[in-house]
């Protein structure tokens, strides 16, 4: 069901305890699934919250944004802080277009930036003005209000004063004629605007804050120097939430809002990439949320579009040379997406030109990396005494896509069991699959990891259940590391439904992933072995290592419908790999 509370621009602070997803109904109307949007905090887990600021819903008509706090980045540089001292009054008074105070109902109040700390300060607007106190230095203060407009009752004006020195009692005035429109336009007809954010970082001392509100809506900006400007926008056809193809794109004013911020975008600048995603078994539907990667913002904000039923393709024409973080989700052939699984990844473009992707690839097998932040990550981590584990076990076959998980927050269609031995002694089990955390003694010792999940997805009969153990030897660290496993995945060769043809010989190739930075595992011995029954009984394949690659060569029964495959691969050092995909594949007359 779609939420009809009204668009809110948004503060963002880079204080957050854990992260929070905002979102709203996609393009058909259904809230998106997210295993991080519904449920509550996990044991263990922080309560979600903000310092500075709060991140609100923002349903945009048909369509949905989505809001992710970033976690912090790293820095080794101890915060700032100021001697004690007096403190002094920041007045600040704003005025709407008419040189009026605004109703108070059209404020949210100002915020206001220490330029040496990067802590930030709240204030609230009565009757057009507001005070602060703070110490003797200088500020950078912002401000939004509501100026409502013909056609366009929600716009408004973002005001920005980049330096306010603070030596004793201080007036400011935030006035909302000064502001500029910001407007954005392709060169190509047919595109219509279906989402926009405008976006400043307020960032400063590595404290990242920053403001985000809504372009649709209209809105106007002061210039200012010394403060950056981001407007993303998503364009589709009619600008509406369903489309086969759709244009995404940044345009950045690097240390300065202009005083004229109008962007004309250049299509032929852009880089053009044509997505295939077949159906896993049944005709499904596929939602994408796709946002630029800012490294100078504190959260991630991405627009979701339906690409329309899978198999399908879908075309999006993209601004080169910046990282875009994107979720494909897969649900339902009714395009409610009322459930679905999500699939993460990432990709940057290097330049204009034509790419092609694919999405959703059978067969879904376990993967052991992870996206934090703007980086691959390993899945299994030891730090010292404890081993995390945090894997998808139904990734599809592309190396940096990573699939649903059975997480604390996940909405059930993944269950399963997670197991860590020593040496045959059990240290711990989570009711997860492929999911938790242990304690290791700090000796060398040989371990033996296990997992299982089964998979109850109403779009999909394919995958459903995984099993995979590892053996390992790992000893204390210092510093954090990704014990040596690797998984085994497939290039299958299937059609646009995740199938093969019966009766009919095949050949599958192999390939073994290791976790993000390790080196490709040097496999020594690998043995696959197939079943068409559901893994009730098992027959061997041909495995081959040519100079081409680990191949498996099989020849599928006539009558069969599904073919399920089970792997064991040992590399030099004698680490070793069982895996199991019950349903890996359909199959066709």
């Amino acid at each position: 069901m779609r939420k009809s509370t009204p668009r809110r621009p948004i503060l963002l602070s880079g204080a957050l305890a854990c992260g929070v997803t905002a979102t709203v109904a996609f393009g058909a109307g259904a809230p998106s699934p997210d295993r991080a949007v519904r449920l509550t905090p996990a044991a263990n887990r922080a309560p979600l919250q903000t310092v500075g600021g709060t991140i609100e819903d923002m349903p945009p008509r048909d369509g949905t944004r989505l809001i992710r706090p970033k976690d912090a980045a790293p820095n080794d540089r101890p915060r700032q802080r100021r001697a004690a001292g007096p403190l002094h009054r920041l007045t600040v008074s704003v005025l709407d277009r008419a040189g009026r105070p605004p109703e108070d109902a059209d404020t949210t109040g100002f915020a206001v930036y220490d330029l040496a700390t990067g802590q930030p300060v709240r204030g609230t607007f009565t009757g057009g003005t507001g005070q602060v106190e703070v110490p003797a230095g200088t500020y950078r203060v912002g401000a939004w209000i509501r100026t409502p407009e013909p056609g366009r009752p929600e716009a408004r004006a973002l005001m920005i004063e980049p330096s306010v020195p603070v030596t004793g009692a201080t007036g400011l005035t935030l006035d909302a004629r000064a502001t500029k429109k910001v407007e954005v336009s392709l060169d190509t007809p047919g595109p219509e605007l279906f989402l926009g954010d405008v976006m400043v970082p307020m960032t400063t001392q590595g404290e990242r804050h920053g403001y985000g509100l809504p372009l649709e809506d209209g809105l106007s900006i002061t210039p200012a120097a010394g403060v950056s400007l981001h407007v993303f926008t998503t364009w589709t056809r009619g600008g509406a939430g369903r489309s086969p193809y759709r244009y995404v794109v940044l345009n950045t004013s690097k240390g300065r809002i202009p005083g004229d911020p109008t962007f004309r975008v250049r299509t032929a600048g852009l880089a053009t990439v044509r997505t295939t995603y077949p159906a896993q078994g049944r005709t499904s539907c596929v939602g994408i949320h796709a946002g630029p990667d800012l490294p100078d913002m504190s959260a991630h904000i991405s627009h979701g579009v339906l690409a329309g039923t899978a198999p399908g393709t879908h075309t999006v024409h993209a601004t080169p040379g910046i990282l875009w973080p994107t979720d494909h989700t897969v649900g339902g052939a009714d395009c409610t997406l009322e459930e679905g699984e999500m699939t993460v990844g990432a990709d940057r473009l290097p330049g204009p030109g034509h790419y092609t992707r694919r999405w959703h690839t059978a067969p879904l097998t376990p993967g052991l990396a992870d996206w934090s932040r703007r980086d691959l990550v390993p899945a299994v981590v030891r730090r010292q005494d404890q081993l995390e584990v945090a894997m998808s076990l139904f990734c599809d076959g592309a190396p940096g896509h990573v699939g649903p998980q059975d997480v604390p927050w996940a909405d059930g269609h993944i269950t399963g069991r997670t197991t860590l031995t020593q040496d045959g002694r059990q240290l711990g089990s989570t009711p997860d699959a492929g999911y938790g955390t242990f304690t290791l003694p700090g000796e060398p010792g040989r371990y033996r990891l296990e997992t299982t999940a089964e998979r109850n997805a109403p779009w999909s009969p394919l995958a459903t259940r995984t099993e995979a153990a590892w053996t390992f030897t790992s000893a204390r660290t210092d510093t954090a590391a990704a014990p040596p496993l690797m998984t085994v995945r497939y290039d299958a060769g299937l059609d646009d439904h995740s199938r093969a043809r019966a009766g009919a010989a095949h050949r599958i190739g192999v390939t073994f992933q290791a976790p993000p930075g390790a080196e490709a595992p040097d496999v020594r011995r690998l043995s696959v072995q197939v079943s068409y029954d559901d893994g009730k009984t098992w027959q061997e394949t041909t495995v081959r290592d040519g100079d081409d690659g680990w191949t498996v060569s099989l020849r599928h029964p006539a009558d069969a419908e599904y073919v399920s495959l089970r792997a064991s691969a040992a590399d030099a050092a004698g680490n070793t790999v069982e895996q199991t995909t019950i349903r890996a594949y359909a199959l066709r007359m």
